[in-house]
């Protein structure tokens, strides 16, 4: 993490708070390798094949990056010519503060630590980041962790809440409303790729005003930390999906169900769908397809 705006806001606001700095992205994959590399008994050859793969792996994270820009941009000018766009869609390198898996117990005490005593099942709030890259805003939710339930039903809220922003704001300031909708979204199956979750972006391309919906995953390894997946296993095992006093809605399921056709079983083994009119299409069909599309723009 470079010196940023948000390390320096940290430093200015927070002087007493110290934050971990790293000097490039680190994911299960790289720290797999660099343990084996440590290991005195390789070979040469051995040694040289891992050293190979990590950098393939360093290389294939920002050839998608890449990709996707170049993708998103001559999409739009097929399909959306008068849309918007912002020069750079997805720099090369950027500042991470938090990921999904992060979530704020409550009750918040601020600096103020409770007695040593004190002992309470604290509820947690989870946070979900929709980052709105055409104008530069991000929009952080916060959400009870009772909410989540099965089928991303708080995530499906959150995201309706967040698309009728998006057209309410270009009614007020008397603008056209987006034609295309893209979504760059983190390949973890509970949040972004459930069979609820791709039903929900089908139902966007039906009521929104939108011509297409696309959705592209990214590659697992630098897009996916461990916390998640310890955090939704600990959620998994205690937290009650059946208590019905939620304060969001939570048949999403159930309701999309009745109207679209859940995606067939191996969708999951797909990185980029595309929506038209509720019809859901996969431009391209495998991991290797779009692997290879990353490396040649690389």
């Amino acid at each position: 993490m470079s010196y940023s705006r948000f390390l320096q806001y940290v430093h200015y606001f927070y002087p007493g708070v110290r934050l971990t700095r790293t000097a490039e992205d680190v994911c299960d994959c790289c720290v797999r390798i660099d343990i084996q590399l440590k290991q005195p008994d390789l070979s040469d050859d051995e040694r040289q094949s891992l050293h190979l793969k990590k950098q393939m792996h360093l290389d294939s994270a920002m050839g998608q990056r890449r990709f996707i820009s170049s993708f998103i941009k001559s999409y739009s000018a097929i399909h959306a010519p008068e849309q918007s766009l912002p020069e750079c869609i997805i720099p090369d390198t950027y500042d991470a503060a938090e990921d999904y898996g992060g979530g704020i117990s409550m009750p918040y005490y601020g600096h103020v630590r409770p007695s040593a005593d004190y002992f309470n099942s604290n509820l947690i709030l989870q946070n979900f980041v929709v980052a709105d890259i055409s104008n530069g805003v991000n929009n952080v939710y916060f959400y009870d962790e009772r909410a989540q339930g099965k089928d991303a039903n708080a995530l499906c809220s959150l995201r309706l809440n967040y698309h009728l922003s998006i057209i309410s704001r270009a009614k007020y300031n008397e603008e056209a409303p987006p034609e295309v909708s893209f979504s760059i979204l983190d390949n973890c199956v509970g949040q972004n790729k459930s069979k609820a979750v791709l039903m929900f972006f089908a139902f966007l391309s039906v009521i929104f005003p939108y011509k297409k919906v696309v959705l592209c995953y990214l590659l697992p390894g630098h897009s996916h930390n461990i916390a998640d997946r310890v955090i939704a296993c600990v959620q998994g095992v205690f937290l009650d999906h059946t208590d019905a006093n939620r304060p969001f809605y939570v048949g999403w399921n159930e309701l999309l169900s009745k109207y679209f056709i859940p995606p067939p079983g191996g969708y999951t083994s797909n990185y980029l769908f595309e929506i038209d009119c509720g019809r859901l299409f996969r431009p391209c069909d495998s991991l290797a397809t779009l692997s290879r599309s990353y490396q040649r723009a690389s």
